[in-house]
């Protein structure tokens, strides 16, 4: 899916702690290991009784026994032991999880104080769409190699922290941090994104987690349109149509393009 990119933004991967397959794999290996330990307990009750039974294929049935018994009540001890210890496991994996996604969680709760602010201004704001949009733009300027000429941003160019990065892994939390109205007529929205991220630092690939504060504005006439796209906009002189992702006016006509009157524009990137 990442190939795909600016195709496909909106998409992550949340990891799960215990899939059906970890589950199921319980029983097959309490079972192995209970046939084990009844092979075992029979072939030593039958050589141990061997000498003694009369006539010694009788040693056999008691073998055979032996080993029906203990693989019932083996399989029984077996997968109560595997089971404690799994469960110890699981516990001390949450835990973990839970330690390292901490300021995911807390992020995600103000989704809903993110779309309350937004549709104050816009009823059809749609804060799935709206995170898919952050997370394109990261990308976007992420990636560009000059971000001089781009109509999505207009913020300082040199961003060195960026220009290391070769893949960006967005990890499913976006945190509303605050929104005011500028100017009397554009709409600033200060929100931090939450990563993985990976980076080429002197020919080495080092990963790492990292959160970007993002200050994104428009303007407040510009209202959710689901069909725009920064990639085939129309010029409002000429209405000649190009991407503008990396254009500051149009290219048929020459006059300026202002992304702001029509979507979001990131103006400030912090990590």
């Amino acid at each position: 899916m990442k190939q795909l990119f600016p195709c496909v933004t909106n998409f992550y991967l949340l990891s799960q702690l215990a899939g059906g397959r970890s589950v199921e794999k319980i029983i097959p290996t309490v079972r192995n290991v209970a046939i084990l330990f009844a092979l075992g307990v029979g072939a030593y009750t039958t050589v141990s009784t061997w000498g003694q039974a009369d006539p010694h294929y009788a040693a056999l049935l008691f073998g055979v026994g032996a080993a029906l018994l203990a693989g019932f009540l083996g399989f029984i001890v077996f997968y109560l032991i595997f089971s404690l210890f799994y469960g110890i496991f699981m516990m001390g994996k949450m835990t973990t999880q839970a330690i390292t996604t901490a300021d995911v969680q807390s992020a995600a709760m103000t989704k809903n104080s993110l779309t309350k602010a937004m549709q104050r201004f816009d009823p059809e704001f749609s804060y799935d769409l709206f995170e898919g949009k952050v997370i394109s733009l990261f990308r976007a300027i992420a990636y560009s190699e000059d971000r001089t000429n781009m109509s999505i941003y207009r913020g300082d160019p040199n961003l060195p922290d960026l220009d290391t990065i070769i893949d960006i892994d967005y990890r499913g939390a976006m945190k509303y941090l605050n929104s005011s109205i500028q100017n009397g007529n554009d709409l600033v929205l200060l929100v931090r994104i939450y990563l993985n991220t990976t980076h080429l630092i002197n020919g080495k690939v080092v990963t790492k987690k990292e959160d970007y504060n993002m200050t994104l504005v428009k303007k407040l006439t510009a209202q959710e349109n689901y069909g725009f796209s920064i990639h085939a906009v129309n010029c409002k002189t000429c209405a000649a149509s190009f991407d503008a992702m990396h254009l500051l006016q149009c290219p048929t006509c020459g006059t300026p393009y202002h992304l702001e009157e029509e979507d979001w524009v990131v103006v400030g990137l912090k990590q």
